[in-house]
């Protein structure tokens, strides 16, 4: 009898991790306008002229300019800032709660362009970190000691360049920026990380 109460319960907590899961992905891919920051400058729709309105297709994103760039890396400092006060190893992307709202003040950015922008950045970022960790005869030696699931998807990542899902206009300006972005990731990526 005890056996059929655990099966129950954790089905239960299956069911609710999985629903939590779906309601964090449908509030990041929410399209509706967000708390915008107090004195924002002059807009066109919900994004800051200087941004430009241009988007990248395959993504719905905003382009990466220098001008997004800038908003990532602010948007970034306040993540920073906000998981070393809490200790925690994430922050909340969401409209809904204080954080997120924080975020998108600090970038000057729409939550959703924000999360977009930085989800587009990151992963440039971290295509990048396993190029290099997993270079030379040091890399390839760390490679063929991963688990198999990790060692299959870091030789799908080696496949293929960091840079490819980004416009030619938007690989320069962020290959421009890239000390300031890397410095910045290395940074997010020291508290966020839990292993390989």
């Amino acid at each position: 009898m005890h056996a059929p109460q655990t099966s129950t319960t954790l089905a239960r907590a299956a069911a609710c991790a999985l629903l939590l899961s779906v309601l964090a992905a449908c509030e990041r891919n929410a399209t509706t306008a967000s708390a915008e920051p107090a004195a924002e400058p002059q807009m066109v729709g919900s994004v800051p002229a200087a941004y430009g309105t241009a988007r990248h297709a395959a993504t719905e994103r905003l382009d990466l300019t220098a001008a997004t760039l800038d908003a990532y890396l602010r948007g970034m400092e306040q993540e920073i800032a906000l998981m070393r006060a809490s200790g925690r190893s994430f922050v909340s992307l969401s409209r809904h709660d204080e954080e997120g709202r924080q975020v998108a003040a600090a970038a000057g950015l729409a939550l959703h362009d924000y999360t977009r922008v930085r989800d587009a950045v990151q992963k440039v970022l971290y295509e990048r970190m396993l190029h290099e960790r997993y270079a030379g005869a040091d890399g390839n030696a760390r490679l063929a000691g991963l688990e198999p699931h990790k060692r299959d998807h870091a030789k799908d990542v080696l496949a293929r360049d960091p840079f490819a899902s980004l416009s030619t206009s938007e690989r320069d300006v962020m290959q421009q920026r890239l000390s300031d972005l890397r410095a910045q990731y290395d940074r997010y990526m020291a508290l966020a990380a839990v292993g390989d």
